[in-house]
């Protein structure tokens, strides 16, 4: 199947679907294209933070964060 007639089969399928669901093509279509890439922090600029830990602290903070945000309390809701 070639690239236009991909083009024109999406393009009459698109033209039939209600204005939110065209909204929802051209958001996935921006992912899969690359310009829906999440927003953050590129971890170029978060090089600065390396070794700031070290392994004891680190290893603690893993520890707090497994034991104390790991967990469902079923009972909460």
């Amino acid at each position: 199947m070639s690239a236009s007639v991909i083009a024109q089969e999406l393009l009459k399928d698109f033209d039939v679907l209600p204005v939110d669901r065209q909204r929802m093509v051209l958001e996935f279509v921006h992912f899969l294209a690359g310009a829906g890439t999440p927003p953050g922090t590129p971890g170029k600029s978060l090089l600065r933070f390396a070794g700031v830990l070290d392994e004891q602290d680190a290893r603690a903070m893993s520890e707090a964060v497994a034991r104390e945000c790991e967990r469902v309390d079923s009972s909460e809701w």
